[in-house]
């Protein structure tokens, strides 16, 4: 889609971002109409890709159990005109599974009609990664404590 001339040097910054940056239809495939080139560290697709689910839909690389989910936020972010930040699970090109971060809001028409939405999304995988440590380290450490006074 291509960006008013004043919009250029935003559109600029935001290609060259780490994360995701996107925007996309409001759809049952929320369909991508614009999406940084920072989806392909995260995604493993390149931006003309998933841009009009040319070769997939972003939604569709989303883990099953966590759609409903996602869904009933944004429902309740177009219903309450906030925005949302979710933790969610994807399946990667190469199959491997991410854990992303994404914060986003409605885009509405001159009208007040819902047509979009906008936001970022970021790999969390190495926090999510060092939490699970975490919590079994603290775990383990609840279990040698238990059997110590047990002694």
């Amino acid at each position: 889609m291509p960006w008013p001339e004043a919009r250029c040097g935003i559109r600029k910054l935001i290609e060259h971002y780490p994360g995701m940056a996107y925007r996309c239809t409001n759809n049952a495939e929320y369909t991508i109409e614009f999406v940084s080139n920072g989806c392909a560290s995260i995604t493993g697709y390149n931006p003309e890709e998933l841009i009009g689910s040319r070769t997939i839909s972003f939604y569709t690389i989303i883990d099953p159990e966590y759609k409903e989910y996602i869904q009933a936020e944004w429902d309740a972010a177009v219903r309450d005109g906030r925005s949302v930040q979710l933790e969610y699970p994807i399946r990667t090109a190469d199959g491997s599974k991410k854990w992303v971060w994404e914060q986003g809001l409605p885009v509405y028409d001159r009208t007040g009609e819902i047509i979009g939405f906008e936001g970022f999304i970021a790999d969390i995988s190495e926090r999510k990664y060092m939490e699970s440590e975490l919590r079994m380290a603290i775990r383990e450490a609840e279990i040698a404590r238990q059997e110590a006074e047990a002694a």
